[in-house]
């Protein structure tokens, strides 16, 4: 089995409001470490989605592609609410419907990353629909 390419596997953030500029920093972070044409999707809330297109105009140039989701996230309106896990937070459970891919990654808003993800990208799940990683706290 051929490894898959890193450019047909889209970057996905799942943000409201109050983490667009962290995924638009992580979306750089993205950009700046890959040496191919990376395709992140942001999926938003509609009332969210000016701030994206915003964050989204202030990217450099370049050969990657930033795709703007809106979606309703009402269905989620009577889910448990917290410091960091808002109604924003439910929308990743709409990825697979939402997306045209066979694959993609998942990212939290909150993370940098510091050399390319090619590897990553490549990774074979053994057939596996998901691939997850365990936080590590120091």
């Amino acid at each position: 089995m051929s490894r898959p390419d890193p450019a047909d596997t889209p970057i996905v953030f799942c943000s409201d409001r109050t983490f667009i500029p962290y995924a638009a920093v992580a979306t750089l972070s993205l950009i700046e470490t890959n040496d191919f044409p990376v395709l992140v999707y942001w999926i938003v809330r509609p009332e969210d989605e000016d701030l994206a297109r915003d964050f989204r105009g202030r990217m450099p140039a370049g050969s990657h592609r930033i795709e703007i989701l809106t979606v309703d996230d009402s269905p989620f309106s009577g889910w448990g609410e917290h410091f960091h896990v808002s109604r924003g937070a439910y929308i990743r459970l709409l990825i697979p419907d939402l997306l045209p891919h066979r694959r993609a990654l998942y990212l939290d808003g909150d993370v940098l990353a510091l050399s390319g993800i090619r590897t990553l990208l490549e990774s074979d799940l053994g057939g596996c629909p998901i691939g997850a990683v365990v936080n590590q706290r120091a």
